[in-house]
């Protein structure tokens, strides 16, 4: 029944025809996957009226393309070598099947108006009348045909394009180690001036050079997107009737050196190193998440998070406790949390009872779905118990009322739909129901970024943000728990997601949050160093002085 649903919208629709925006995209085949992903989804925007438009190679072998992307020969060799034995080393690498710098034909693509040349190109330029025309061939800019109807023509660069060297900037931040990588696209007007046009920063992938660059890439169709949103967003007045003539690129980074001669070799000596140790981190990877209840002495600043006195709570046998959303209601601490069950591969909802000893007690699964589960969000409005979990498998965001506190719940709504959204997390102020949730609008890291839906009414219907997405970073994009208050100032936790999955907790302050207008900054972070042997924490929650954190590694021996 859902399927049928059309997903839950990213952005606010435009108001009146003046929001929307005629494109024409030339491209050549082969082209990037990322470039076909980037058209699907401006096929799906109510923003665009979109036509796509293949010129064959003959028509355009005499185009003046830019210059490849220099890159040390030894850089160059890893990548070819990468791209030789990835089939072989996939499984191994654990990779997801993407691969957005892969040339694909564009014969089987529908919607693809195709013309034998030049002449018929600007005849379909005449009769369609674009507004902007996106150019992947590199021939249109000195032809003259765009201006003489009146469009203005983005040309993407060849580093966005070519398959050897695509991303070339991009490899220095593995090259060089870091734990993150910033991918951002600039436009570069006729006039010289530069305009940022998106960003976002992901995890860095020190394994593969090739891994690295592509999981980098991903986000280009979702960038380019925003790109034309935020032109869009303009005032007619101000952007003029149609775009300038531009070129599209990546956009540079200061902080990060060109690739020198020299990197290509030791990024192969570091992942042969990777390789070697892969059945350690195996092993390590398979160590549960468990549960730290703090001493309720005093409470985790967001400013200087530490948590020095605890009790670490371990599910029994296989399975693993995490996401623990804590509450105290009539005089009994319970704690609502994300139960994998390693018989069945998927998560299920527990609640737990602590006694003064902070022993558990399992007093039973309370929900349990074809699909998996976590993220136990409780709370209370109007005198009912509710709970959101998160159920991305299900492409639902999934909103329960209590029947039988705390062990019976029933679905009452779909806060979203066809959606894989990660963590929501629900938020009630001045009026507003506010609804955080990670989502990946093309196949990237959903941890990297977080969007948000508005409204008046808990059950909904959520529309989106008008800045969504409100933080597009790994480093702290991804929800950790309940918004909290202290001394008049609301803080938002987040996972830190490099260089893995749920590194750290990251406190954003949150200084502005209305139906129009979001701002947060990170003030402190919370580290995985409460007990050797752990590499991560992902989850804090507190009421009152019941406070938790789970975390990932070697539990304590009991």
């Amino acid at each position: 029944m859902h399927a049928l649903l059309a997903p839950s919208l990213l952005y606010p629709l435009p108001i009146g025809d003046a929001a929307r925006l005629t494109l024409m995209v030339v491209l050549a085949s082969p082209t990037p996957q990322w470039l076909l992903r980037f058209i699907a989804l401006a096929n799906g925007s109510v923003r665009l009226r979109v036509m796509t438009v293949q010129l064959p190679l003959a028509a355009i072998a005499d185009a003046d393309i830019d210059p490849e992307p220099a890159l040390p020969s030894d850089v160059r060799a890893v990548l070819a070598l990468e791209r030789l034995a990835m089939p072989l080393l996939s499984p191994l690498l654990a990779m997801p099947p993407w691969q957005p710098m892969q040339m694909l034909k564009t014969d089987q693509v529908q919607d693809i108006e195709r013309c034998a040349d030049m002449a018929t190109l600007q005849r379909m330029l005449q009769e369609f009348r674009p507004q902007l025309v996106l150019d992947a061939t590199g021939r249109l800019a000195k032809t003259g045909y765009c201006q003489a109807v009146g469009a203005g023509c983005w040309s993407l660069a060849a580093e966005l394009l070519r398959p050897a060297t695509a991303g070339a900037s991009l490899l220095a931040a593995s090259l060089r180690g870091d734990s993150s990588v910033r991918i951002a696209l600039q436009r570069e007007d006729a006039d010289g001036q530069v305009t940022l046009m998106s960003e976002s920063w992901g995890a860095s992938r020190p394994l593969s050079l090739l891994q690295h660059r592509d999981a980098a890439l991903l986000k280009l169709p979702a960038l380019l997107m925003r790109g034309i949103r935020q032109w869009l967003a303009v005032p007619p007045a101000q952007r003029g009737s149609t775009p300038q003539d531009a070129r599209i690129r990546l956009a540079p980074t200061a902080t990060v050196d060109a690739p020198r001669w020299g990197q290509g070799v030791r990024a192969l000596a570091r992942s042969a190193v990777l390789l070697l140790q892969s059945p350690r981190r195996r092993r390590r990877a398979r160590q549960p998440w468990f549960v730290l209840v703090a001493d309720g002495e005093r409470p985790v600043d967001p400013e200087r998070p530490r948590l020095q006195r605890f009790a670490a709570l371990v599910a029994p046998g296989k399975d693993y406790w995490a996401d623990p959303f804590p509450l105290q209601h009539h005089g009994k601490r319970l704690l609502f949390v994300e139960q994998y069950l390693d018989a069945a591969q998927r998560g299920v909802i527990s609640c737990l009872q602590l006694d003064e000893g902070n022993r558990p007690q399992h007093l039973g699964i309370i929900l349990d779905e074809p699909f998996h589960l976590s993220y136990p969000r409780v709370f209370r409005w109007q005198d009912e118990w509710y709970m959101t979990v998160e159920s991305a498998e299900g492409l639902q965001v999934r909103l329960y009322r209590c029947v039988d506190f705390p062990l019976r719940w029933s679905w009452t709504a779909n806060l979203l739909e066809n959606r894989e959204c990660v963590d929501p997390t629900l938020h009630y102020r001045d009026g507003y129901w506010y609804l955080f949730g990670n989502v990946s609008e093309t196949g990237a890291n959903p941890s990297d970024e977080l969007f948000l839906f508005v409204s008046r009414d808990l059950a909904g219907p959520y529309l989106p943000h008008p800045c969504n997405p409100i933080v597009a970073d790994a480093r702290r994009a991804r929800s950790a728990g309940g918004i909290i208050e202290r001394d008049g100032r609301w803080f938002r936790p987040a996972q830190c997601c490099c260089p893995i999955y749920g590194s750290a907790v990251v406190f954003n302050q949150i200084t502005t949050l209305t139906p129009t207008e979001y701002a947060e900054h990170p003030v402190g972070t919370l580290a995985a160093d409460m007990l050797p042997d752990l590499d991560g924490c992902h989850t804090y929650n507190v009421d009152g002085d019941f406070e938790v954190v789970d975390a990932h590694g070697v539990p304590p021996a009991h």
